[in-house]
Order: C-alpha cells, then sequence, then structure tokens
C-alpha cells in the first residue's frame, strides 16, 4: 500500500521534474519587462542588498529572491529575466515593491493623500450646499 506522502515519477505533471505541493500554483507574469539594455542588471545575490533589512538588520535571505522571482508575492512576481544566470534589475525591484504596497492595484490617490474623515464629510456638505440641497 502507498503512503499518501509518497510520490512516484507518475505523479509529476508531463515536463517537470519534480512535483507542485498541493496548493501552490504557477503565478503568470504580467506586466512591465525587463529591459536589459537600459537598466541595471542584477544575480539574485546582488539584489537582496535593495530590499528592506528583516529582524535584526538581517538582509534578505537569496531563497527569499528566488521566491519573489518564481512564485511571487500575494499573487505578484518579480521580474526576471534569463541570461546565462536569472537576473532582475534594481528598476523590476522598485516596481515589485511598489505593487506590493499597492496590493496589487494600482493607484490613483496614494494612502498618504487620502483627505482626513472631518474633511471628506466638510467637502460634502460644501458641495450638497452650493446645488442646494
Amino acid at each position: 500500500m502507498q503512503n499518501p506522502g509518497d510520490r512516484r515519477s507518475s505523479d509529476l505533471t508531463p515536463g517537470s521534474r519534480r512535483a507542485r505541493r498541493p496548493g501552490c500554483r504557477r503565478v503568470p507574469k504580467i506586466g512591465a519587462v525587463i529591459d536589459p539594455l537600459t537598466e541595471e542588471l542584477l544575480t539574485p545575490t546582488q539584489a537582496t542588498a535593495f530590499f528592506p533589512r528583516g529582524r535584526e538588520g538581517r538582509k534578505v535571505h537569496v531563497s527569499a529572491i528566488y521566491r519573489y522571482m518564481t512564485r511571487g508575492c500575494d499573487g505578484i512576481v518579480l521580474e526576471s529575466i534569463r541570461t546565462p544566470r536569472l537576473a532582475t534589475s534594481r528598476e523590476a525591484i522598485g516596481r515589485f515593491l511598489s505593487l506590493l504596497n499597492q496590493g496589487g492595484q494600482p493607484s490613483a490617490t496614494p494612502s498618504h493623500a487620502r483627505p482626513a474623515p472631518g474633511e471628506d464629510a466638510e467637502r460634502t456638505r460644501r458641495e450638497l450646499k452650493r446645488i442646494g440641497l
């Protein structure tokens, strides 16, 4: 009898060398593409310097960069290109962090520019008064 944790070569998806974990799906890369002629290319190891430091001032581990380039984070994938090695760029890291902070949606109004709760109500009262209601 086969254990549920055992995997056989017949369990692998066609064309892959290893099976994906259940619930793990590939996230399609959508959006801007790295232009190697205009953007500064970085290896994943070099890219760790451009991410905010974590606990106790430690750099992000290089495996996290590989994970961001392949599976992504919250449905957002760090853009990468395959040169002789896998590479990303400073600009791609900027776009990735920007999308993470926006929740994946382009934002028309930055969160720091939103009016205070009282201002919004006051503006509504003025507008209603102006139109005669």
